[in-house]
């Protein structure tokens, strides 16, 4: 994908100039997808967490001027998080909008974009959801908590950025590398002042576990915001959530629990590190 090559190179740029990204754009996890069905259900994010002197921004690339006026309107529509950065790439030149406001505010970042080439991307044995079929109903489940997480963080008052790409990807079963598939909380949420990633994890019962790789995924992330971890507590039916508890990640190097998982994950456990918001 040409975006995805562009706004990789940005980053290297960026990076090889000393800053500290995160990268949050889609990258595709397949040489090709099965099932491309349609990619206008993006949701429209931020493409990077940008760190610069000791401040943090959200930053969209853009390469064409169409692309400008849209960026526009989420910042607008999003004004209560971080700060804003815009950088346009024309050929191999990176600028930088010192106005977002001002298309024409450009200084010149780079002059000399590395564009790698396009490699194949090997194939990856299956997780045990995918070979046992299980993987769809998981999926499934998964979203249903990620929505009603969503719903009660709205009845709050909060405002989000959901970071779901809501791709073909995100249906497929079959995804031929699987471990280099972009993995994000499900979004960004700003309550009460804090702004911080969460991801909801769906539970049929007070199982009150992680799994570990997943932990140290969000653990990386806490240098560019705090990550909320809400386990949502489904009725038997499960349609119905009967309990929310919120759990902070902290840095702390986490032991997981002797006994490891029907599909041979090792978890941690987190009992002992929640409240109970609903």
């Amino acid at each position: 994908m040409k975006a995805n090559l562009i706004k990789s190179a940005v980053c290297k740029s960026l990076i090889l100039k000393g800053k500290d990204v995160l990268e949050m754009f889609y990258k595709m996890p397949c040489d090709s997808c099965e099932i491309i069905e349609s990619w206008t259900r993006f949701n429209f994010s931020p493409d990077l967490i940008l760190l610069e002197d000791d401040k943090k921004y959200f930053a969209f690339i853009i390469t064409k001027i169409e692309e400008y006026e849209i960026v526009l309107d989420f910042i607008n529509k999003h004004k209560d998080f971080l700060e804003y950065k815009i950088y346009l790439v024309e050929g191999n030149t990176l600028y930088e909008l010192l106005d977002i406001n001002n298309i024409n505010s450009k200084k010149i970042i780079d002059t000399n974009l590395e564009y790698a080439s396009k490699e194949y991307i090997s194939v990856t044995k299956k997780t045990l959801k995918s070979e046992q079929n299980k993987w769809e109903d998981k999926r499934k489940f998964g979203l249903k908590g990620e929505e009603k997480l969503i719903d009660l963080l709205n009845s709050l008052g909060a405002k989000i950025i959901n970071l779901n790409y809501n791709s073909p990807c995100d249906t497929c079963s079959n995804i031929k590398n699987w471990s280099k598939y972009t993995k994000l909380p499900d979004g960004i949420a700003n309550l009460y002042g804090d702004i911080f990633f969460f991801d909801a994890k769906a539970k049929s019962q007070r199982y009150f576990i992680v799994n570990e790789r997943d932990y140290i995924e969000y653990q990386k992330l806490l240098k560019y915001l705090p990550v909320k971890i809400y386990l949502m507590i489904f009725a038997y039916d499960k349609e119905k959530v009967k309990e929310v508890y919120v759990h902070d990640v902290t840095p702390t190097k986490r032991i997981p629990i002797a006994q490891k998982q029907w599909d041979m994950n090792k978890v941690v456990d987190i009992s002992n590190e929640l409240e109970q918001v609903f």
